[in-house]
């Protein structure tokens, strides 16, 4: 028994350590994960790692409550024979005094264990109200996106994107005031301006994280509202300023937990994203563990891998967040390299604070307040 409890032990803690991991991969990059419509895939990883250690949790508490089913009643035994032993030539029932004693020491076991049982159950009542009420919340803002949502246009990108008169609050707040702006297909737009203008709420609301308070946003005139979300998110991508990496190899990082991406379409993105070379020199190629979050590589290269999984995915149009803010000025180089060949096979929406990024872009804008404060090309806005 013992054996079996130290193996089911093992097992139990290297599950909680898998469901840790993907639990903070999840929490983390939970922008990058909507971004990327993987929430199904990463829901289903983590029931599967939830369902394994509730498994093994059962078969431990079998196994433990099976050491208590022969040493609860060997310890009577015990019992009942130094009192026989010490009263051998009295007239005492010793059957009856040890059926007496086993029953008293369940007894007192049980009431024991249930005092114990509400003291943790209304321990727990005021965490178990604020996970209901979290889910409540989450259940009544929860994205349509299955069958029987309204959203049934599909993505057709021809002409371009249009934000006109665009306004978007959250909670009272305005994040973007009267926003008007177009970007054409295979187009390079560029956004600058203080930190807290509006910039990345800008490009969240191009995810579709943000919902217009007023105003049109439309693809070639179809209503973004109607397309739907996850046809939207799979061809408009993003790439985050700090990197958001998980847990395992490098093909695992760039697939994103998309297993329609063959092994083909890894190495093409990689070699797109200028990381290709670098990773065929490390030890298992693109199934070597870049440890946690990417522990082992440098920021470019993380970077570069975020960018990669960007771009296995064939989008249409590339949202980059300030992607070079972090990094060397070799690493820089090499992105803005990669940007500018890219120019005019995706339609490219930046956000940067270093000028050079966008000295290629079609038009800039400068963005304060939440507003368009000025536009026009790079030579005359920068």
């Amino acid at each position: 028994v013992f054996y079996r409890i130290r193996r089911v032990g093992d097992a139990l803690v290297e599950k909680n350590k898998e469901s840790a991991r993907l639990t903070n991969d999840m929490l983390v990059g939970v922008k990058s994960v909507k971004a990327f419509s993987a929430e199904r895939p990463m829901v289903e990883a983590a029931r599967t790692a939830f369902d394994k250690i509730r498994s093994y949790g059962l078969k431990s508490s079998v196994y433990q409550r099976l050491t208590t089913i022969f040493t609860e009643p060997l310890s009577v035994i015990i019992f009942v024979l130094i009192i026989a032993y010490t009263f051998y030539f009295t007239s005492y029932q010793i059957g009856s005094l040890a059926v007496l004693v086993y029953l008293l020491q369940r007894i007192f076991r049980e009431i024991n264990r249930f005092q114990e049982n509400v003291a943790s159950i209304v321990q727990a009542l005021p965490h178990i109200k604020s996970v209901l009420e979290y889910q409540e919340e989450a259940r009544s803002n929860r994205e349509k996106t299955d069958a029987s949502s309204t959203r049934q246009a599909p993505f057709v990108f021809e002409r371009s994107i249009e934000l006109s008169n665009l306004l978007v609050q959250v909670n009272g707040t305005t994040l973007l005031d009267r926003i008007t702006l177009t970007i054409p297909k295979g187009g390079f737009v560029g956004f600058v301006g203080p930190s807290g203008g509006g910039k990345t709420t800008l490009l969240d609301t191009l995810l579709q994280l943000h919902t217009p308070t007023q105003g049109r946003f439309t693809l070639d005139d179809v209503p973004v509202s109607d397309i739907d979300l996850y046809q939207w998110r799979s061809n408009v991508v993003y790439v985050p300023q700090e990197p958001v990496l998980i847990s395992g190899t490098v093909r695992d990082n760039i697939r994103y937990f998309d297993s329609t991406i063959s092994d083909a379409d890894v190495k093409e993105a990689a070699v797109q994203a200028n990381i290709d070379e670098f990773v065929q020199n490390l030890p298992e190629g693109y199934n070597t563990d870049i440890g946690v979050r990417g522990s082992n590589l440098s920021v470019g290269q993380k970077q570069r891998i975020t960018i990669a999984r960007a771009l296995a995915r064939r989008p249409e149009v590339l949202l980059l967040d300030e992607v070079t803010s972090a990094l060397d000025v070799e690493s820089e180089r090499i992105i803005e390299h990669m940007i500018n060949r890219l120019k005019g096979q995706v339609t490219i929406i930046s956000v940067a604070h270093r000028t050079s990024v966008l000295a290629n872009a079609d038009v800039v804008y400068i963005i304060e307040h939440g507003s368009v404060a000025q536009s026009g090309v790079p030579a005359d806005v920068l």
